[in-house]
């Protein structure tokens, strides 16, 4: 039998090595989570759950997406926030990344955070997509957080 590498099993894998070994902080890090958007086209407004293969929550909460328009999304990664997980003060919101999931190479599609809110009982992380122009496009993406 025969695995095939992709992107879709090099980054779980690289979120769990990257949380292990190469994050100073990881042995303090009480809660963390990672997800796929396999559905970048999603209706607006309407909350999906992401394949369960590419997504995690260490709490055991769900974790859903919810296109908000062109482009944009709002992940949710429910009682991972701060006052589920029983971290305190300002600075123990937690950090999420993102990173573009290009599904033709030749679009050329970015992916950056532009809210991060973890201090509620959830974590959640708005994300916009946009082509190389800088206008905003519909594509899939990676999130991963990680809660003190």
């Amino acid at each position: 039998m025969t695995m095939k590498i992709t992107k879709l099993t090099v980054f779980p894998m690289l979120f769990l090595l990257w949380s292990i070994f190469g994050n100073p902080q990881a042995a303090n890090a009480a809660h963390s989570g990672f997800v796929w958007s396999n559905n970048a086209v999603s209706a607006i407004g309407v909350p999906y759950t992401p394949n369960p293969l590419f997504a995690y929550n260490s709490t055991g909460g769900a974790v859903t997406i919810t296109r908000t328009g062109t482009g944009l999304y709002l992940v949710t990664f429910v009682g991972l926030g701060a006052t589920s997980t029983g971290a305190t003060g300002t600075g123990s919101g937690g950090n999420a990344q993102v990173s573009s999931y290009n599904s033709a190479m030749t679009n050329k599609y970015s992916a950056k955070i532009t809210k991060v809110d973890s201090l509620s009982s959830d974590f959640n992380v708005s994300v916009r997509t946009q082509r190389a122009n800088g206008l905003a496009g519909n594509e899939m993406f990676s999130v991963m957080v990680m809660v003190p």
